[in-house]
């Protein structure tokens, strides 16, 4: 009875400082992956979970890494560049802000560093946009377009230059998992992109 003139449930307080310091730090180790961090730390997995911190702290994380990963992208080792722009791509899916405007930002910088790129870190790069290397339905291609249509021609014009290339039997290496049969390979990715714009784009 009278049940509405019940005390609210007080809000839960603040983490502390050096708590939230060292959350911060098991959150950038695993790369601000909480499924990274519970498969490989499950103590620091639970330890997370019970500090109960706030999600618009992990926003102001999650856009700190993004910032350091663009500057990686451009300054680090060009070797690793498709590493990055997987990474990229993940960090601005979850993110909560800002996330046209960093998904741009990225499309316009893999636009003007294709040509840089050496063939396989070109398929690498299109793996993760495709249906063809992922779970299935979870390709780069369907979260830009679903959080960011607009960019959707922007996205089309950058996979058409990341995938103009042609390859041959000539860069396959035997001993090298992986890339036994370039050709085929390239044409799976391609084929996986196709299919991605088919279920996501271009959907009936």
């Amino acid at each position: 009875m009278f049940s509405w003139f019940r005390k609210k449930k007080a809000a839960a307080p603040p983490p502390d400082p050096g708590l939230v310091a060292e959350m911060k730090e098991l959150w950038f180790r695993y790369g601000g992956n909480s499924f990274v961090i519970w498969h490989e730390d499950p103590e620091g997995s639970q330890r997370f979970h019970d500090a109960h911190i706030p999600d618009e702290t992990v926003e102001e994380w999650r856009q700190e890494m993004i910032e350091s990963e663009f500057t990686a992208l451009t300054e680090g080792d060009p070797t690793r560049r498709w590493i990055v722009a997987r990474h990229l791509l993940g960090l601005i899916g979850n993110t909560r802000t800002r996330t046209e405007e960093l998904y741009a930002r990225l499309l316009d910088l893999l636009y003007d560093m294709a040509d840089d790129l050496d063939k396989r870190q070109r398929i690498l790069i299109l793996q993760q946009f495709s249906d063809s290397n992922v779970p299935r339905n979870n390709g780069a291609i369907r979260y830009i377009h679903e959080k960011a249509p607009g960019l959707t021609p922007k996205m089309s014009d950058v996979l058409r230059k990341l995938a103009g290339f042609t390859v041959s039997e000539a860069d396959n290496n035997p001993d090298e998992p992986g890339w036994t049969d370039v050709p085929k390979r390239y044409k799976e990715t391609l084929d996986g992109i196709r299919v991605a714009y088919l279920l996501h784009v271009n959907a009936p």
